[in-house]
């Protein structure tokens, strides 16, 4: 893990490439390296974790016609480099940075198949004059830039970015409603304008004449049919397994962080079977009813891990600036509190940490999963004119206590909660499956978006890079397998992964994924959607597993979903504080950017009782925290 940066010019920066590793000293605290040629000039900070003694970059390959600047891991890196080696390449180190020169050499272009891991990457090949700059598939490692008609600048961070000083720090507004809306600002834009991110599994090729960015990869929907159970339960441990002791690769010490769930769970349980000694683990939690380290505890009591509680509370509020500064891109959700506390309480101790994140995407964890997968069951066996005209009109009826068991939350659904869900039921006949989970997930929906700004947006599309068959009526395998694919397009790389690497990072920590290795994932989209809903239970095929191998109480019992509770911080002293200093007259509310009534109507109306309310201003702080940190006009 590290940070890289460079840029394309035919003028020299003076100072420019220092500055840009200066930011990101905090990636790569291990070391630094640079390379220039003609008009190329790219560095890097380094975090070791594979091959300390002779892994320092750039790295090049025999003749030094290749170099390479590399942020990430290839897992399977051992295995590349017996097959390359048999085919005459000559390594002269042990690190899995050489593993893709050599590919790039042997494979050509096809080489970035041949990965699997998590990665951004700068590949220089001198001979043809052409540079590679490559994103794995998820988008675990970000990976930014800027172009412009005198430069073309790249970098792990927007911090780097900003230090050339052609860079006019102005908000992008089209992407400042998809933030409202979606809570984060998907692909390819970010709230900066003229500065973008480079899609997950997708590459730039820069050279002489040209300038492009391709896809290497995507999903192959292939359906898998097995005879029993039995039998897609068996190649799922398999796969499953091989992810966790793939990622266990490292020549320093890894832990993993561990939630009440059975994702996490079932990641410490493979590595607690592998390690040669106790699994270091952390979980966080706020002392309130809807407190999961209880149950963390008791996994990993039962897992003989070496395990460490966190608490977060009110007065955690008070890192949430510093948080923004490594976030660069807001993320309006009070999770990036808990996740940043985690991160640093590893530091220290550890420098990688395996996490669950990317299970509830493929084994359909979330709430909005089941409301569309039962209402798709619904339209099968029965007349769609009934289900249409009974789900809102009984939603509306019904009072908060009973809503408040259908869908757990840390608090009350709220009026605000409420008439969202009567609004869904209401139109859902309308909507394709794009517009049903932006209107589940939305914080603002597009129509409230629209009257908050007072400048004229682009409504025409949430998501740009999203190509989907949005057909209202269908196979539910499909419908389901759609779904993932707007999540993994935009959810998973914009909002869950950028959280966890942007904060790891800020403390030199390496986070890693199971639950995303390519493989595991195209096996799960292809199997049949009862084998992720059976039995009334959201992630069968991993209950089962974690049932068959673990413990079945733990496997099978009601999660607590994990909500940073900011609701109930809403009436303190630190979070008024927020309210007053970035949603005042001066910053928010002096008619440029926002409708002063609306958010002077969110600020009359905070309630502890209220759950969307306050994440709708929690959303509005943090953009007013952005813009201050950053400078932005």
């Amino acid at each position: 893990m590290c940070g890289i940066f460079g840029y394309v010019s035919d003028k020299t920066e003076i100072d420019l490439l220092q500055k840009m590793g200066n930011a990101l000293s905090h990636r790569g605290p291990d070391g630094e390296g640079y390379y220039s040629s003609d008009r190329l000039h790219m560095g890097i900070k380094r975090l070791a974790i594979i091959d300390l003694e002779t892994g320092d970059q750039p790295i090049s390959n025999e003749d030094k016609s290749i170099w390479i600047v590399f942020n990430g891991e290839i897992y399977n890196y051992k295995e590349l480099t017996k097959d390359l080696k048999k085919e005459g390449h000559v390594f002269k180190t042990h690190t899995d940075t050489e593993v893709i020169v050599h590919s790039y050499e042997e494979y050509g272009e096809g080489f970035l198949e041949k990965l699997n891991g998590m990665f951004a990457f700068s590949l220089y090949d001198e001979k043809k004059r052409k540079l590679i700059i490559a994103r794995d598939r998820f988008g675990e490692k970000p990976l930014y830039y800027f172009k412009d008609e005198n430069i073309f600048i790249f970098a792990s961070e927007i911090k780097a970015l900003l230090q050339y000083e052609g860079i006019v720090r102005r908000m992008n507004d089209d992407a400042l409603y998809k933030y409202l809306i979606l809570r984060y600002v998907p692909t390819p834009q970010t709230l900066f304008k003229g500065i973008y991110k480079l899609p997950a599994a997708h590459y730039i090729e820069l050279r002489p004449g040209g300038f492009f960015i391709k896809r290497y990869w995507d999903i192959s929907f292939k359906r898998i049919y097995y005879n029993n159970e039995s039998e897609y339960s068996e190649h799922f441990n398999e796969l499953f397994e091989a992810s966790v002791k793939l990622r266990m690769r490292s020549d320093v010490p890894l832990g993993a962080y561990l939630s009440s769930g059975v994702d996490s769970t079932s990641i410490v349980k493979v590595m607690s079977e592998c390690a040669n000694h106790k699994v270091t683990t952390y979980s966080i939690g706020c002392n309130l009813p809807e407190d999961e380290s209880k149950d963390a505890r008791l996994a990993a009591v039962l897992l003989k891990c070496d395990h460490k509680e966190l608490k977060y509370d009110e007065n955690s509020l008070d890192l949430l600036e510093s948080i923004i500064w490594h976030m660069e891109e807001p993320i309006g959700d009070a999770h990036i509190i808990p996740t940043s506390i985690l991160a640093q309480n590893v530091t220290g101790d550890l420098k990688v940490v395996l996490l669950g994140e990317g299970a509830d995407e493929s084994l359909f964890g979330y709430p909005f999963h089941k409301l569309i997968y039962y209402e798709a069951l619904l339209r099968k066996y029965l007349p769609s004119y009934l289900i249409d005209n009974t789900l809102a009109s009984l939603f509306g009826r019904t009072p908060f206590q009973i809503l408040n068991i259908f869908f757990p939350l840390p608090t009350s659904i709220g009026i605000e909660g409420k008439k969202k869900l009567v609004n869904y039921f209401a139109n859902m006949k309308t909507y394709n499956i794009v517009e049903k989970f932006v209107r589940l997930t939305s914080l603002f929906q597009p129509e409230e978006a629209s009257k908050l700004l007072n400048h004229k947006i682009d409504e025409n599309s949430i998501f740009d890079n999203t190509k989907l068959n949005t057909e209202k009526n269908g196979d539910i395998d499909m419908l389901m397998n759609q779904m993932f694919m707007i999540q993994m397009n935009g959810w998973l790389q914009d909002n869950i992964l950028l959280r966890h690497d942007k904060l790891a990072m800020a403390h030199s920590i390496e986070t890693r994924a199971p639950f995303l290795d390519h493989n595991l994932v195209e096996y799960l989209i292809n199997i049949p959607v009862n084998m992720k809903f059976g039995n009334g239970s959201n992630k069968y095929i991993l209950r089962n597993y974690l049932a068959g191998t673990f413990n079945k109480k733990i496997a099978y019992r009601k999660k607590i979903p994990f909500f940073a509770p900011i609701e109930r911080f809403s009436q303190t002293g630190k979070f008024k504080v927020l309210i007053e200093k970035y949603l005042n007259e001066k910053d928010m509310l002096n008619g440029d950017i926002f409708n002063k009534e609306m958010i002077s109507s969110l600020i009359r109306n905070n309630s502890e009782n209220d759950f969307l309310v306050v994440k709708k201003l929690m959303s509005l702080i943090i953009i007013g925290i952005w813009r201050k940190k950053f400078n932005i006009s």
